[in-house]
């Protein structure tokens, strides 16, 4: 299969129309049409953005990958990529407005968030414990 192939198989299994992928990745439509007739290539970085869009690798669209591509459900496509304002979209996009000194800081804190939860986790159980004997 082809880069159009692979393009035309991924937006027919999550039941989207040419229109709705190019509206949602501001591309033109005749243009995303094109990619998936293999009239035209898209170049690096609109690949990688339709590798992100469809939750695969740049190597799986241009089937240097011999694996199969990781192709979230439709429900998951659906909460998490379809609607770009999503809570979760909005979330990645604050981060990215971060200085890398403070991206640094909140990595740290959500380790410490982590730690937590796992201390919590292990108290929990260490209870559950002590009630069966």
């Amino acid at each position: 299969m082809s880069l159009s192939d692979n393009l035309r198989k991924l937006r027919n299994s999550l039941n989207l129309t040419q229109d709705q992928v190019s509206t949602e990745l501001k591309i033109n439509r005749a243009t995303y049409a094109h990619y998936e007739t293999g009239r035209r290539e898209p170049d690096i970085e609109t690949l990688k953005l339709l590798a992100k869009y469809y939750n695969v690798t740049t190597d799986y669209l241009l089937e240097t990958d011999i694996t199969k591509p990781t192709i979230l459900s439709m429900k998951e496509f659906n909460e998490n990529i379809q609607n770009q304002y999503s809570p979760l979209n909005k979330l990645v996009e604050e981060i990215d407005k971060l200085s890398p000194e403070s991206q640094k800081d909140l990595e740290a804190y959500i380790e410490l968030l982590k730690l937590r939860d796992i201390q919590k986790k292990d108290a929990e159980v260490a209870d559950e414990s002590i009630n069966i004997e």
